[in-house]
């Protein structure tokens, strides 16, 4: 008999959708019968380090490893250590928030989201709007409300902020829970193997350590290789992880509900953005899916394709009830691009197809969204 749900972070009179939403995401993922609570480390740390004015690093891309993206693409921060516009409290701005779906790291400067947002949103608008990323790759919300709080501390205070999430915390979820079982047999070669990118020594580095601005985008080839075996793929999730994305789903709320306030306090809109994923497929001419494990001795598994949209499609989940319910604007992005394997050239980042058509879709709300300036 399935577990009773876990109280939401809604109030009393929200609307029974939402629970029902949750339900219907966790059900997908396990039985929840017997399930019995596995502790859990904190989440994640800053993998990307800290924000650095004035960075900037030009990949040469091979179209063999990235498709549908350069042949090269810069990647620039200005002095407030943000990608795009310099962000000074006047006239019409725009702030992204998110990680590196949102940063774009591997796309030229006037192709990246915050860039493409801006391009599309300037004909419907009446004064010139300057955007930026405020985008930490690795980063869960949770983590990114102090960026966003002590950014938006003194008079740099966008009109509007879009924040996109999901991916990091799907990450964050099947990074850190707990192993609870011993590995066995050949289906676990490739994540025990200590030379594969989900061996030991893989998870000892993050994969901040694979973009290397010399190897033209190289470094996808091995995740890639290894992910693309089934063999080290969990399918479901083992019983005892379903509270632990049960209370991880609630937190990711309490992180929204934070957002919502610090955004109103700091007088500006909110717009939610659900993160949009890639139809699996193997890897070939330039894509492929390649996920990021970072996780250490004793935690972490490899989620399957199938097992990772659902992730995914879990957290979007309460970012569409969160939106319902607090009457937000909402970009349902996965709607929007699902199904689309041009848009990205590996499981969620953006290709330049993929960005243009999620900025397009983007700056179409926001506009309307944006104050009217004397």
């Amino acid at each position: 008999m399935p577990a009773s749900p876990t109280p939401s972070a809604a109030p009393p009179s929200a609307d029974s959708d939402r629970t029902r939403s949750l339900l219907a995401a966790v059900a997908t993922l396990a039985a929840l019968a017997c399930a019995s609570l596995v502790p859990l480390e904190p989440l994640t740390k800053n993998l990307a380090g800290e924000r650095v004015a004035y960075r900037h690093e030009t990949y040469e891309l091979d179209p063999r490893f990235v498709a549908d993206a350069g042949p090269r693409s810069r990647h620039a921060s200005n002095a407030q250590g943000l990608r795009g516009d310099v962000i000074v409290g006047r006239d019409l701005e725009l702030l992204t928030l998110g990680g590196s779906t949102v940063e774009c790291s591997l796309l030229d400067e006037p192709d990246a989201l915050t860039a493409r947002i801006a391009q599309a949103a300037a004909p419907q608008v009446q004064h010139p709007l300057r955007a930026a990323a405020l985008a930490q790759a690795g980063l869960p919300l949770s983590e990114l409300l102090t960026e966003l709080e002590q950014f938006t501390a003194d008079r740099r205070r966008p009109d509007l902020i879009v924040g996109m999430f999901g991916a990091n915390e799907a990450q964050a979820f099947f990074n850190h829970a707990p192993w609870v079982s011993q590995a066995k047999g050949a289906a676990w070669d490739v994540w025990l193997d200590p030379a594969s990118p989900f061996g030991t020594q893989g998870r000892s580095q993050t994969y901040r350590g694979w973009y290397q601005p010399g190897n033209h985008g190289g470094f996808l080839s091995a995740p890639r290789a290894a992910y693309a075996d089934p063999r080290g793929w969990v399918d479901e999730l083992h019983p005892g992880h379903v509270p632990l994305l049960r209370a991880a789903l609630a937190d990711y709320v309490t992180s929204l509900a934070a957002l919502e306030r610090l955004t109103h306090d700091r007088g500006a809109k909110l717009v939610l953005v659900t993160q949009p994923i890639a139809p699996w497929s193997a890897p070939a001419d330039g894509r492929g899916w390649a996920p990021f494990v970072y996780a250490e001795q004793g935690q972490g598994f490899l989620p399957s394709p199938d097992l990772t949209g659902k992730l995914v499609e879990a957290f979007n989940a309460q970012t569409r009830g969160f939106a319902a319910e607090r009457g937000l604007v909402l970009v349902d992005l996965a709607v929007e691009l699902q199904g689309c394997a041009a848009c990205f050239y590996d499981q969620w980042h953006f290709s330049d197809t993929g960005a243009a058509r999620a900025g397009a879709a983007i700056a179409a709300v926001a506009a309307a969204e944006l104050p009217n300036k004397p």
